[in-house]
Protein backbone atom coordinates (compact mmCIF):
# COMPACT_ATOMS: atom_id res chain seq x y z
CA UNK A 1 0.00 0.00 0.00
CA UNK A 2 2.91 2.36 0.61
CA UNK A 3 4.53 1.93 -2.77
CA UNK A 4 1.97 3.96 -4.78
CA UNK A 5 2.16 6.79 -2.22
CA UNK A 6 5.94 6.90 -2.41
CA UNK A 7 5.71 6.82 -6.18
CA UNK A 8 3.45 9.89 -6.13
CA UNK A 9 5.77 11.72 -3.74
CA UNK A 10 8.79 10.96 -5.90
CA UNK A 11 6.92 12.18 -8.97
CA UNK A 12 5.89 15.37 -7.17
CA UNK A 13 9.52 16.06 -6.27
CA UNK A 14 11.07 15.34 -9.64
CA UNK A 15 8.39 16.56 -12.05
CA UNK A 16 9.14 20.29 -11.67
CA UNK A 17 12.82 19.61 -12.29
CA UNK A 18 12.13 17.67 -15.45
CA UNK A 19 9.78 20.38 -16.71
CA UNK A 20 12.34 23.07 -15.93
CA UNK A 21 14.95 21.09 -17.83
CA UNK A 22 12.75 21.17 -20.94
CA UNK A 23 12.24 24.96 -20.80
CA UNK A 24 13.83 27.12 -23.43
CA UNK A 25 16.54 29.14 -21.66
CA UNK A 26 16.72 32.70 -22.93
CA UNK A 27 19.15 35.46 -21.98
CA UNK A 28 18.46 39.09 -22.88
CA UNK A 29 20.52 42.24 -22.60
CA UNK A 30 17.67 44.64 -21.72
CA UNK A 31 14.30 44.22 -19.96
CA UNK A 32 12.58 45.56 -23.08
CA UNK A 33 13.94 42.53 -24.94
CA UNK A 34 12.81 40.30 -22.08
CA UNK A 35 9.18 41.32 -22.49
CA UNK A 36 9.36 40.66 -26.24
CA UNK A 37 11.00 37.28 -25.60
CA UNK A 38 8.26 36.40 -23.10
CA UNK A 39 5.58 37.49 -25.55
CA UNK A 40 6.83 35.12 -28.23
CA UNK A 41 8.31 32.24 -26.20
CA UNK A 42 5.45 32.07 -23.70
CA UNK A 43 5.33 31.53 -19.96
CA UNK A 44 7.33 28.29 -20.02
CA UNK A 45 10.50 30.06 -21.12
CA UNK A 46 13.19 30.73 -18.52
CA UNK A 47 14.45 34.28 -19.08
CA UNK A 48 17.49 35.95 -17.51
CA UNK A 49 18.44 39.56 -18.19
CA UNK A 50 21.77 41.39 -18.09
CA UNK A 51 20.29 44.68 -16.85
CA UNK A 52 17.60 45.78 -14.42
CA UNK A 53 15.65 48.94 -13.60
CA UNK A 54 17.85 51.96 -12.85
CA UNK A 55 20.89 50.26 -14.42
CA UNK A 56 22.86 52.22 -16.99
CA UNK A 57 23.36 49.62 -19.74
CA UNK A 58 26.37 51.50 -21.13
CA UNK A 59 28.55 50.86 -18.10
CA UNK A 60 27.99 47.28 -17.05
CA UNK A 61 30.38 44.43 -16.44
CA UNK A 62 29.18 40.88 -17.01
CA UNK A 63 29.32 39.06 -13.67
CA UNK A 64 30.42 35.40 -13.47
CA UNK A 65 26.82 34.31 -12.83
CA UNK A 66 25.59 36.28 -15.83
CA UNK A 67 28.36 34.81 -17.97
CA UNK A 68 27.28 31.34 -16.90
CA UNK A 69 23.62 32.12 -17.66
CA UNK A 70 24.62 33.35 -21.12
CA UNK A 71 26.69 30.24 -21.79
CA UNK A 72 23.81 27.99 -20.68
CA UNK A 73 21.16 29.87 -22.66
CA UNK A 74 19.59 28.31 -25.72
CA UNK A 75 19.05 31.74 -27.26
CA UNK A 76 20.18 35.30 -26.55
CA UNK A 77 18.12 38.33 -27.55
CA UNK A 78 20.24 41.46 -27.72
CA UNK A 79 20.52 44.99 -29.00
CA UNK A 80 22.66 45.29 -32.10
CA UNK A 81 25.30 47.46 -30.46
CA UNK A 82 26.25 44.96 -27.76
CA UNK A 83 25.54 41.69 -29.60
CA UNK A 84 29.02 41.35 -31.07
CA UNK A 85 30.66 42.04 -27.71
CA UNK A 86 28.98 39.18 -25.88
CA UNK A 87 31.36 36.29 -24.98
CA UNK A 88 29.21 33.58 -26.60
CA UNK A 89 28.79 31.91 -29.97
CA UNK A 90 27.28 34.48 -32.31
CA UNK A 91 24.94 31.98 -33.97
CA UNK A 92 22.71 31.84 -30.90
CA UNK A 93 22.19 35.62 -30.64
CA UNK A 94 19.04 37.11 -32.17
CA UNK A 95 19.41 40.75 -33.14
CA UNK A 96 18.53 43.23 -35.86
CA UNK A 97 20.97 42.24 -38.60
CA UNK A 98 20.45 38.47 -38.35
CA UNK A 99 18.60 36.97 -41.30
CA UNK A 100 16.22 34.24 -40.11
CA UNK A 101 16.07 30.79 -41.75
CA UNK A 102 12.75 31.71 -43.37
CA UNK A 103 11.83 35.24 -44.27
CA UNK A 104 9.27 37.13 -46.28
CA UNK A 105 9.42 40.02 -48.71
CA UNK A 106 7.77 42.12 -45.97
CA UNK A 107 10.59 41.20 -43.58
CA UNK A 108 13.25 42.29 -46.09
CA UNK A 109 11.42 45.57 -46.73
CA UNK A 110 11.34 46.34 -42.99
CA UNK A 111 15.07 45.70 -42.74
CA UNK A 112 15.69 47.98 -45.73
CA UNK A 113 13.62 50.75 -44.13
CA UNK A 114 15.59 50.68 -40.89
CA UNK A 115 18.86 50.70 -42.84
CA UNK A 116 17.58 53.68 -44.82
CA UNK A 117 16.83 55.62 -41.62
CA UNK A 118 20.26 54.73 -40.22
CA UNK A 119 21.90 55.95 -43.39
CA UNK A 120 19.82 59.14 -43.30
CA UNK A 121 19.40 58.65 -47.04
CA UNK A 122 17.53 56.12 -49.18
CA UNK A 123 19.43 53.02 -50.17
CA UNK A 124 19.82 52.79 -53.92
CA UNK A 125 17.63 50.38 -55.85
CA UNK A 126 20.77 48.42 -56.65
CA UNK A 127 21.63 47.95 -52.97
CA UNK A 128 18.12 46.87 -52.00
CA UNK A 129 17.59 44.48 -54.91
CA UNK A 130 21.11 43.08 -54.55
CA UNK A 131 20.29 42.00 -50.99
CA UNK A 132 16.85 40.74 -52.00
CA UNK A 133 18.21 38.81 -55.00
CA UNK A 134 20.89 37.02 -52.99
CA UNK A 135 18.40 36.07 -50.30
CA UNK A 136 15.94 34.76 -52.87
CA UNK A 137 18.75 32.68 -54.39
CA UNK A 138 19.47 31.15 -50.99
CA UNK A 139 15.79 30.37 -50.57
CA UNK A 140 15.74 28.59 -53.91
CA UNK A 141 18.86 26.52 -53.36
CA UNK A 142 18.55 25.69 -49.68
CA UNK A 143 14.81 25.63 -49.00
CA UNK A 144 12.93 27.34 -46.20
CA UNK A 145 14.00 25.03 -43.39
CA UNK A 146 17.72 24.62 -43.98
CA UNK A 147 18.75 28.09 -45.14
CA UNK A 148 21.40 29.85 -43.08
CA UNK A 149 22.43 33.42 -43.64
CA UNK A 150 25.87 33.50 -45.18
CA UNK A 151 28.26 35.94 -46.87
CA UNK A 152 25.91 36.36 -49.85
CA UNK A 153 23.36 38.12 -47.63
CA UNK A 154 25.86 40.37 -45.83
CA UNK A 155 25.31 43.28 -48.20
CA UNK A 156 24.80 47.00 -47.73
CA UNK A 157 21.59 46.63 -45.73
CA UNK A 158 22.96 44.09 -43.25
CA UNK A 159 26.20 46.02 -42.78
CA UNK A 160 24.29 49.22 -42.14
CA UNK A 161 22.05 47.52 -39.58
CA UNK A 162 25.13 46.49 -37.60
CA UNK A 163 25.59 50.19 -36.77
CA UNK A 164 22.17 50.47 -35.09
CA UNK A 165 21.84 51.98 -31.63
CA UNK A 166 18.69 52.09 -29.50
CA UNK A 167 16.78 50.07 -32.08
CA UNK A 168 14.23 49.11 -29.41
CA UNK A 169 12.83 52.63 -29.88
CA UNK A 170 11.79 51.84 -33.46
CA UNK A 171 8.66 49.93 -34.48
CA UNK A 172 10.06 48.52 -37.73
CA UNK A 173 13.32 47.36 -36.14
CA UNK A 174 11.51 45.55 -33.32
CA UNK A 175 9.21 43.89 -35.83
CA UNK A 176 12.36 42.57 -37.52
CA UNK A 177 13.76 41.42 -34.17
CA UNK A 178 10.48 39.67 -33.31
CA UNK A 179 10.54 37.69 -36.55
CA UNK A 180 14.22 36.79 -36.21
CA UNK A 181 13.73 35.64 -32.62
CA UNK A 182 10.64 33.59 -33.48
CA UNK A 183 12.42 31.78 -36.31
CA UNK A 184 15.39 30.97 -34.07
CA UNK A 185 12.97 29.66 -31.42
CA UNK A 186 11.30 27.46 -34.04
CA UNK A 187 14.69 25.99 -34.97
CA UNK A 188 15.33 25.15 -31.32
CA UNK A 189 11.85 23.84 -30.59
CA UNK A 190 10.04 22.79 -33.80
CA UNK A 191 7.32 20.99 -31.82
CA UNK A 192 5.91 24.38 -30.76
CA UNK A 193 6.58 26.14 -34.06
CA UNK A 194 2.97 27.12 -34.68
CA UNK A 195 2.61 28.81 -31.28
CA UNK A 196 5.83 30.78 -31.70
CA UNK A 197 4.86 31.91 -35.19
CA UNK A 198 1.38 32.99 -34.06
CA UNK A 199 2.70 34.90 -31.04
CA UNK A 200 5.29 36.68 -33.16
CA UNK A 201 2.66 37.62 -35.74
CA UNK A 202 0.45 39.02 -32.97
CA UNK A 203 3.33 41.02 -31.48
CA UNK A 204 4.24 42.45 -34.90
CA UNK A 205 0.60 43.37 -35.58
CA UNK A 206 0.25 45.08 -32.17
CA UNK A 207 3.39 47.13 -32.83
CA UNK A 208 1.94 48.22 -36.18
CA UNK A 209 -1.35 49.26 -34.53
CA UNK A 210 0.45 51.45 -31.99
CA UNK A 211 2.47 53.13 -34.74
CA UNK A 212 -0.62 53.78 -36.89
CA UNK A 213 -2.49 55.16 -33.88
CA UNK A 214 0.11 57.84 -33.20
CA UNK A 215 0.82 58.61 -36.85
CA UNK A 216 -2.74 59.95 -37.06
CA UNK A 217 -2.04 62.54 -34.36
CA UNK A 218 -0.83 66.08 -35.14
CA UNK A 219 2.80 67.06 -34.70
CA UNK A 220 3.54 67.04 -30.95
CA UNK A 221 4.78 70.12 -29.15
CA UNK A 222 8.53 69.80 -28.92
CA UNK A 223 10.46 69.06 -25.75
CA UNK A 224 14.17 69.37 -25.09
CA UNK A 225 15.63 65.87 -25.19
CA UNK A 226 18.58 65.03 -22.98
CA UNK A 227 19.82 62.28 -25.34
CA UNK A 228 19.31 61.61 -29.05
CA UNK A 229 17.88 58.07 -28.74
CA UNK A 230 14.72 58.92 -30.69
CA UNK A 231 16.50 59.30 -34.02
CA UNK A 232 14.99 56.15 -35.54
CA UNK A 233 11.54 56.72 -34.05
CA UNK A 234 11.42 60.28 -35.40
CA UNK A 235 12.36 59.03 -38.86
CA UNK A 236 9.68 56.38 -38.70
CA UNK A 237 6.89 58.57 -37.36
CA UNK A 238 7.80 61.56 -39.51
CA UNK A 239 7.93 63.96 -36.54
CA UNK A 240 10.41 66.04 -34.61
CA UNK A 241 10.23 65.55 -30.84
CA UNK A 242 12.66 68.39 -30.19
CA UNK A 243 16.32 69.43 -29.99
CA UNK A 244 18.94 67.25 -28.28
CA UNK A 245 21.34 68.33 -25.55
CA UNK A 246 23.82 65.44 -25.60
CA UNK A 247 24.85 62.52 -27.74
CA UNK A 248 24.53 59.15 -26.06
CA UNK A 249 27.71 58.05 -24.25
CA UNK A 250 29.32 61.44 -24.88
CA UNK A 251 27.96 63.41 -21.97
CA UNK A 252 30.08 66.52 -22.32
CA UNK A 253 29.39 69.99 -20.97
CA UNK A 254 26.78 71.86 -22.96
CA UNK A 255 27.76 75.45 -23.62
CA UNK A 256 25.59 78.17 -22.05
CA UNK A 257 25.37 79.71 -25.52
CA UNK A 258 23.81 76.57 -26.98
CA UNK A 259 21.24 76.37 -24.19
CA UNK A 260 20.44 80.06 -24.60
CA UNK A 261 19.91 79.52 -28.32
CA UNK A 262 17.56 76.64 -27.64
CA UNK A 263 15.49 78.58 -25.14
CA UNK A 264 15.15 81.53 -27.53
CA UNK A 265 14.32 79.46 -30.59
CA UNK A 266 11.18 77.73 -29.42
CA UNK A 267 8.46 77.21 -26.84
CA UNK A 268 9.20 73.80 -25.34
CA UNK A 269 6.86 71.92 -23.04
CA UNK A 270 9.36 69.89 -20.98
CA UNK A 271 12.88 68.64 -20.49
CA UNK A 272 12.91 64.87 -21.04
CA UNK A 273 15.70 63.12 -19.15
CA UNK A 274 16.69 59.44 -18.74
CA UNK A 275 15.60 57.69 -15.56
CA UNK A 276 19.14 57.21 -14.28
CA UNK A 277 20.26 60.83 -14.69
CA UNK A 278 22.11 62.23 -11.70
CA UNK A 279 19.81 64.31 -9.48
CA UNK A 280 22.24 67.22 -9.35
CA UNK A 281 22.48 67.39 -13.14
CA UNK A 282 18.70 67.25 -13.35
CA UNK A 283 18.28 70.17 -10.94
CA UNK A 284 20.86 72.28 -12.77
CA UNK A 285 19.19 71.72 -16.13
CA UNK A 286 15.77 72.52 -14.68
CA UNK A 287 17.09 75.81 -13.30
CA UNK A 288 18.68 76.78 -16.63
CA UNK A 289 15.78 75.81 -18.87
CA UNK A 290 12.96 76.70 -16.46
CA UNK A 291 11.08 73.70 -17.86
CA UNK A 292 9.34 70.86 -16.03
CA UNK A 293 11.55 67.78 -15.95
CA UNK A 294 10.04 64.47 -16.99
CA UNK A 295 11.73 61.07 -16.76
CA UNK A 296 11.47 58.91 -19.84
CA UNK A 297 12.70 55.36 -20.23
CA UNK A 298 14.85 55.37 -23.35
CA UNK A 299 17.04 52.42 -22.29
CA UNK A 300 14.21 49.93 -21.94
CA UNK A 301 15.27 49.07 -18.39
CA UNK A 302 11.92 49.63 -16.69
CA UNK A 303 9.71 47.68 -19.06
CA UNK A 304 7.19 45.92 -16.78
CA UNK A 305 7.36 42.13 -16.62
CA UNK A 306 4.32 40.43 -18.09
CA UNK A 307 3.65 43.40 -20.34
CA UNK A 308 4.28 43.58 -24.08
CA UNK A 309 6.58 45.57 -26.31
CA UNK A 310 3.55 47.34 -27.81
CA UNK A 311 2.53 48.51 -24.32
CA UNK A 312 6.07 49.76 -23.62
CA UNK A 313 6.06 51.66 -26.91
CA UNK A 314 2.60 53.08 -26.26
CA UNK A 315 3.65 54.47 -22.87
CA UNK A 316 6.74 56.02 -24.46
CA UNK A 317 4.80 57.62 -27.32
CA UNK A 318 2.17 58.93 -24.93
CA UNK A 319 4.92 60.82 -23.08
CA UNK A 320 6.48 62.13 -26.27
CA UNK A 321 3.17 63.28 -27.70
CA UNK A 322 2.04 64.55 -24.28
CA UNK A 323 -1.48 63.22 -24.59
CA UNK A 324 -3.58 60.99 -22.38
CA UNK A 325 -6.34 60.63 -24.96
CA UNK A 326 -4.83 57.51 -26.47
CA UNK A 327 -3.51 55.91 -23.30
CA UNK A 328 -6.25 53.29 -23.10
CA UNK A 329 -5.85 52.44 -26.76
CA UNK A 330 -2.19 51.49 -26.34
CA UNK A 331 -3.06 48.17 -24.72
CA UNK A 332 -3.37 45.56 -27.50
Amino acid sequence: MLRPVWALLIAAVFLPCSLAASEIKIFTTLPVFSILAQEIAGDTAQINCLTHEQDDPHYLLITPSQGWAMAEADLILSGEEIAHQLPVAQDKIAHLSVLPPTYSKDFLQRRALVAQWLNDAPLSDHEYHHDHQHCDENHHHHGTTSHHHGPSCQTAITKTLSQAQHEWLCCASMQVVAEVFAQMLIEKDPDNAQQYAMRAATAIDNIEKIKELYQKLPQPQQSILYFEEFYLLQKEMGVNFGPVLYHCCHNKNLSPQRLAELMQSGDYRALLVPRNLDEKAREQLAQITQLPVEEIDTSGTSAPAGSSYANFLGILLEQLYNTGSVAEATAP
